[in-house]
């Protein structure tokens, strides 16, 4: 057993007189290279190497596994985003099909096309309430990913995003039940979800739940450097060996001993301060919530997740990126992310109380200045419904491999589009290759992109034109 964690061993060697004669090309000078240089080192002696682990980061990974109750965890340096394409990947055969949430973020999409998926979507309940006025998807269910197991029973595994950006969780229990009845495996996107299960305030994390796959980001909601996530097996029906394969194909042969370093000192961190630092920052949500019910003009929809401090519109007459300004501009509080009828404040244990405490004192004077209109904003046509589910024409593969060309987007309708089109962040697709592009996609994209929402995927950013396949025209 090390006592060490890793970052006090790279202290230790960068406080020593061993010289480098090794990668990386800064030599640990932080006059050159900065700060970070210092402990930023590559695979030497005595500090194992990520992609045969013997040692120190054998044991940090373990650290992981015992902490969020998986029976193998792997570390990550290229953000959720390498796990999710190497858990499709590993588990889903060339040419195979799988069921996967429509919400789904765009590296599902781009590992369809690497392993050649046909993909058939679940797409998510409309929720409800507050959160279904601000424009904000609900769970996907364990019925409709049932009917989908039925209609297609070569399905090898189904894939979901629980929590979502929005903090809306899936019943993970029910939808592994029925994927394990149907022979398929479920991975589950659990980026935004790694505080789970560390708090009675925060809901049961997906490792428990029947998942024989979970893919964590710690950057996201945790105190670890940005890249830094876990990809954990929590099942025997998903080889370690083909997850650690795919892992050294997708994922640098030069992994960042800081990231590393950050990922240990985060586990540790929880594990010997978590219950203390989850009790402050609950308190500090019950606080703000508490304040918030009492706002007249704004809203504060509850979703699955505390952490997510979802601000409606409500009827200020505001869109969410006008309120995201003011928040930027007058303020100097920089949101997470803006929609349509929201804007996302994320949340962690790392917040003070003097964040919150300038969060509800921006949030008074907003609700003094905007009085309730008589009617709240009309935000709905700026998020995608069901109706828009594109038909599929082809496999993402198909269609990202023929011939294309570049045509007026405004009059593609009925084209088979052959890129994609996402708003960024969160990076789902409102179009994937090998989908008909419908009139109601161009008009939502037009809107989005009109109101200001970034919009990628594309080769022309203006939206002027897209990429169709060329050779479907022909038929």
């Amino acid at each position: 057993m090390i006592d060490k964690s890793l970052e006090e061993a790279l202290r230790a060697l960068s406080a020593s007189d061993m010289y480098p004669f090794h990668m990386p090309g800064h030599k640990r000078r932080t006059d050159l290279a900065g700060g970070a240089a210092a402990i930023d080192i590559t695979e030497i002696d005595g500090f194992d190497d990520l992609h045969c682990a013997e040692g120190l980061l054998l044991e940090a990974q373990q650290r992981a596994a015992a902490f969020y109750g998986a029976k193998r965890t792997f570390y990550l340096v290229n953000g959720s985003t390498s796990g999710i394409l190497a858990a499709v990947c590993a588990c889903a055969r060339r040419g195979g099909e799988i069921i996967a949430a429509r919400n789904s973020h765009r590296s599902l999409f781009h590992a369809a096309r690497l392993r050649e998926l046909s993909v058939y979507w679940a797409m998510p309940d409309p929720a409800e309430g507050e959160a279904a006025k601000a424009g904000i998807n609900g769970p996907v269910s364990a019925e409709k990913i049932e009917g989908l197991l039925r209609e297609h029973p070569g399905t090898c595994a189904v894939f979901v995003t629980s929590p979502t950006y929005d903090g809306i969780v899936s019943d993970i229990g029910a939808i592994a039940d029925a994927a394990h009845r149907a022979g398929a495996v479920l991975i589950v996107d659990a980026a935004h979800g790694a505080h789970f299960g560390l708090h009675p305030d925060f809901p049961e994390n997906a490792c428990g739940q029947g998942a024989d796959v979970v893919v964590h980001s710690l950057h996201k909601t945790l105190p670890s450097l940005t890249q830094t996530a876990l990809l954990h097996l929590c099942s025997d029906r998903v080889s370690p060996d083909r997850i650690g394969e795919w892992l050294r194909i997708l994922m640098t042969s030069s992994p960042s001993y800081v990231m590393m370093a950050s990922m240990d000192s985060c586990i540790r961190l929880l594990e010997k301060e978590g219950e203390a630092l989850f009790s402050a920052f609950a308190s500090r949500l019950k606080a703000f919530r508490k304040e918030a019910k009492e706002w007249k003009t704004f809203r504060l929809p509850e979703t699955d997740d505390p952490s997510r401090l979802l601000i409606g519109t409500g009827n200020s007459g505001l869109t969410g990126r006008e309120l995201a300004e003011i928040f930027r501009r007058v303020y100097h509080l920089e949101p997470e992310m803006e929609a349509a009828g929201y804007v996302l404040m994320l949340t962690s244990i790392a917040d003070t109380d003097e964040g919150f405490i300038r969060l509800a004192a921006a949030m008074r004077e907003l609700e003094e200045k905007y009085v309730p209109q008589a009617e709240a904003a009309q935000t709905g046509a700026l998020v995608p419904g069901s109706e828009e589910l594109p038909e599929t024409a082809m496999t993402i593969a198909e269609a990202m491999d023929a011939p294309a060309r570049a045509v007026s987007f405004a009059e593609s309708a009925g084209k088979i589009c052959a890129e994609f089109l996402y708003q960024y962040p969160p990076g789902i697709p409102l179009l994937a290759p090998g989908e008909k592009i419908t009139p109601g996609i161009i008009g939502l994209a037009r809107r989005l992109a009109a109101r200001g929402y970034a919009l990628q995927g594309m080769a022309d950013h203006s939206l002027g034109t897209i990429r169709i396949v060329a050779e479907a025209e022909k038929e």
